[in-house]
C-alpha cells in the first residue's frame, strides 16, 4: 500500500484516537487551566509540548526502532495526537491576549510555547533513543 492509499481500519484508528485526544486535551486543560488564575492559557501550553515530548518518542518508537506496527502511527500520532494538540486553541487565545491589549504576554507565550515544543520533540526523540 503507498503513502497515498488508506484503509478503513486505518480511519477507525484514527477516529478512535482523536476521540481519545479530544477528551485527554479537554480534561488535562481544564484541570492545568483550574491550577493558575493567570491571563497565560497554561493548560493549552502544557497539552502543546506533552504533545510535543510524545511525537518524538513515538517516532523514534514506530519509525526508527519499529517496536510496534507501523499502524500505529495511525491511532497514536495521528489520531491521539492530532486530538490532543491545540494549535488552533493556541492561535485564538493569542489573538485573544492581543485583543485584550495583553501583547507582551501573547508575544512570551506565542515564543515560549513554540521554543519549548521543538525542544519537547527534541527531548522525546533523545529519551526514546536512549531507552530503546
Amino acid at each position: 500500500m503507498n503513502e497515498m492509499q488508506i484503509s478503513m481500519m486505518q480511519l477507525f484508528y484514527i477516529a478512535i484516537g482523536g476521540a481519545a485526544g479530544s477528551v485527554s486535551r479537554y480534561l488535562l486543560s481544564q484541570y492545568v487551566d483550574s491550577t493558575h488564575n493567570t491571563a497565560v492559557p497554561w493548560g493549552t501550553f502544557s497539552v502543546n509540548l506533552l504533545g510535543a515530548l510524545l511525537i518524538g518518542s513515538l517516532f523514534v518508537i514506530i519509525h526508527e526502532k519499529q517496536l510496534i506496527h507501523a499502524d500505529f502511527k495511525y491511532l497514536l500520532m495521528v489520531g491521539v495526537l492530532g486530538g490532543f494538540t491545540t494549535y488552533s486553541s493556541f492561535s485564538l487565545e493569542n489573538f485573544r491576549l492581543i485583543e485584550q491589549g495583553h501583547l507582551l504576554i501573547a508575544l512570551s507565550y506565542m515564543l515560549g510555547t513554540t521554543a519549548t515544543c521543538l525542544a519537547g520533540v527534541w527531548l522525546g526523540v533523545l529519551s526514546a533513543r536512549a531507552l530503546l
